[in-house]
């Protein structure tokens, strides 16, 4: 179990307890993108991993969770509502949300009796805003137990974080593939200048090498990020000739609002570029995976979101070895071998570096497993095929059987 996790049961144990059978709930402000598919895409044993948040400046994003348990239904029915209050510095109270409904279904995995408010509050400070300790105030209305309870959060808000330190070369893959775990947004240019400067040496060094990956993983940073938007466009901007065009796939993907973002930080013949560009010819741009590079463009989704989708769509990948013919196979045919032959040998190839890759990454990503546990004990019907649902289940039960070191640790 991770420090994250720990941290959130114990959360629960000492906020939550006092309250002795009646209507409990509790706060989570976090940086993180993916809660809501923790509390539908794991088993309701695993405990959800979830950074906390103390501290955010101005413009950063970020989500206010509020989650329930212990409410009275009757007939397979909770009527519990809650309302969302903030309160300032200055003890001034802003009211965020209030009357909505508690607990829809979809926010609850089966067996599980913790329920996430189905709403999200989204929720980013200004530069307007006065510094200093904000506490969000959640109460929760058990309308059938006629019980109420409050839990509050406290964030405190810095206009300026103190500058961190800048992130190395060496830092720089342990960043990238667990930003879903500690996500550090103040850091994310710094990691972004840094993949530029590496993508002009593997131009150079790597054969094959495509930076599709790298600029669909730039498309979820300011998707997820919007903030980052103005410095992302002068940088590219500034950028050597051969990476000026980077900004084409990626603000094309990102759509107008984020051209309009970037205002004149981006150079009037990138603008140009992107308002003539064919959304059509866009690399980024694609629904289920087809070849090994759009796998790695899923994971760098996976890595800094922790989302679910991502994984699903290479787990559906699977699917496409089901009439597939292994090379040592294709090779065995020789001069014979036709068209559809290929198009065999491409689809086999693609389940194994799908395969591979889940593999791999579920031991040493405990989300990765937990997404995969689910999909292979409860929810194999989201899979495409009785194929890739064997799979899946072969993957996780080869990590369960495995010796104790290699199951999956979070890093």
């Amino acid at each position: 179990m991770s420090g994250f996790g720990k941290t959130i049961l114990c959360l629960f144990c000492s906020a939550l307890f006092w309250s002795a059978g009646a209507v409990e709930c509790i706060v989570l402000p976090s940086f993180a993108r993916n809660v809501d598919d923790q509390f539908v895409h794991i088993l309701p044993n695993r405990p959800p991993m979830i950074p906390l948040l103390k501290e955010a400046a101005a413009n950063e994003m970020f989500t206010v969770n509020v989650l329930f348990r212990n409410f009275r239904s009757e007939y397979d029915h909770a009527d519990v509502f809650y309302r969302l209050v903030l309160k300032k510095p200055d003890g001034k109270e802003q009211v965020l949300c209030a009357d909505l409904p508690g607990v829809p279904g979809i926010r609850k995995p089966p067996g599980s009796d913790v329920y996430l408010a189905g709403r999200l509050a989204r929720f980013a400070f200004t530069g307007e805003d006065q510094p200093g300790k904000y506490r969000f105030i959640a109460t929760a209305d058990d309308r059938i137990a006629k019980k109420h309870a409050t839990a509050e959060a406290m964030v405190e808000y810095v206009r300026e974080r103190k500058a961190a330190p800048p992130l190395t070369g060496k830092e720089l893959d342990r960043f990238l593939m667990n930003d879903y775990l500690h996500p550090e947004p103040a850091r994310l240019m710094d990691m972004i200048g840094l993949l530029l400067k590496q993508d002009m040496n593997l131009r150079k060094t790597k054969k094959n090498y495509s930076p599709l990956p790298m600029l669909y993983g730039f498309t979820v940073i300011l998707r997820d990020n919007p903030e980052l938007t103005g410095a992302f466009a002068s940088c590219i901007s500034a950028a050597p000739p051969e990476q000026r065009g980077y900004a084409i796939p990626v603000f094309d993907l990102l759509g107008k609002d984020a051209l309009e973002k970037a205002g004149n930080k981006l150079a009037p013949d990138l603008r140009k570029a992107v308002s003539d560009f064919d959304p059509k010819k866009n690399p980024l741009r694609f629904a289920s995976p087809e070849t090994p590079v759009q796998l790695d463009m899923l994971w760098w989704d996976f890595f800094l979101t922790g989302k679910f989708e991502p994984i699903l769509k290479i787990a559906a990948a699977l699917e496409l070895g089901k009439d597939g013919i292994t090379p040592q196979a294709y090779k065995q045919l020789g001069a014979g071998a036709t068209p559809a032959d290929r198009l065999r040998l491409r689809n086999k190839i693609m389940e194994l570096a799908a395969g591979w890759s889940l593999m791999s990454n579920a031991r040493t990503h405990r989300l990765v497993f937990y997404y995969l546990e689910a999909l292979a004990k409860r929810d194999g019907r989201l899979l495409p095929g009785e194929y890739a649902r064997t799979c899946v289940r072969a993957i996780v039960h080869t990590i369960e059987t495995a010796p104790q070191e290699k199951k999956p640790q979070a890093k």
